[in-house]
């Protein structure tokens, strides 16, 4: 398969411990890409928050890699996965890994087919998983079939939300809550970033845009600017809500007439 055919990718960094002494990464290695995959594919379809306090256990049953590439340290690397069966008690799940390229290009390193068997907790024999879990993934490839994907998991893609006022601080809450539900790893926790701007409403028209700025504006202009960014910076930022998102210190301003010098 090529990336494109794939809803769900995620990036990673080689680190040096996954390598051998050939310079390379280790071959027991792949199984672990896999495993971080599947683990954020799992959460990007919000498997665990539709039914979080029913039991839920696969085991893996076979696991088959397919060597294409070697993959080197402080590589960046794409993990991508998708479910390619479903069957009464089994699931079987596709991985592939790909170095990451500018241009999205394919750059196939491995490939990882995954069948887990969904099993009971006390014996652990497989025994058949609930219609919901078929629903969650059936729902997920929909949502993803719907949506422009061009972007999502892409290297140095990140959203920024800039913040004018209050309403725009709960958008993010809320936007934070649908990515972790939907498609958290599409956009990593650390490319995500909270901006500040100014909730000072420009007393400037059509008409005024010919003319001087009003003296009276423009004196109080920069105070009023720094007052409401010093209001946003206390208020917003220490919001533990959005905790894992970066703060950028930037002041986004509105200016139709820089006369200002702002």
């Amino acid at each position: 398969m090529a990336k494109k055919d794939f809803a769900f990718r995620y990036p990673l960094r080689v680190r040096w411990a996954e390598t051998d002494a050939q310079g390379v990464v280790f071959n027991a290695r792949y199984l672990d890409y896999a495993d971080v995959a599947v683990t954020e594919y799992w959460r990007a379809c919000g498997l665990r928050l539709v039914n979080p306090d029913e039991p839920l256990e696969f085991h893996v049953k076979k696991a088959t890699v397919l060597w294409n590439a070697p993959i080197f340290p402080d590589e960046m690397i794409e993990v991508m996965c998708r479910t390619t069966k479903m069957g009464r008690t089994s699931i079987t799940k596709v991985v592939e890994i790909h170095g990451a390229t500018e241009d999205g290009s394919d750059d196939l390193r491995a490939e990882v087919e995954l069948v887990s068997v969904f099993v009971d907790l006390e014996s652990h024999r497989p025994m058949p998983f609930p219609e919901w879990i078929k629903d969650v993934f059936l729902n997920f490839a929909e949502h993803i079939e719907e949506s422009d994907t061009r972007l999502m998991g892409k290297i140095g893609v990140s959203i920024k939300i800039v913040v004018f006022d209050q309403r725009d601080f709960e958008f993010a809450v809320e936007l934070d809550q649908l990515l972790d539900a939907r498609g958290t790893r599409y956009w990593p926790k650390h490319h995500r970033y909270l901006s500040l701007g100014n909730v000072y409403p420009p007393k400037l028209n059509q008409e005024t845009l010919k003319q001087e700025l009003d003296p009276e504006v423009e004196s109080s202009l920069i105070p009023t600017l720094l007052q409401n960014y010093k209001y946003l910076l206390e208020d917003f930022c220490n919001d533990r809500r959005l905790s894992e998102w970066v703060f950028l210190p930037q002041l986004h301003v509105l200016v139709w007439r820089n006369v200002a010098g702002v």
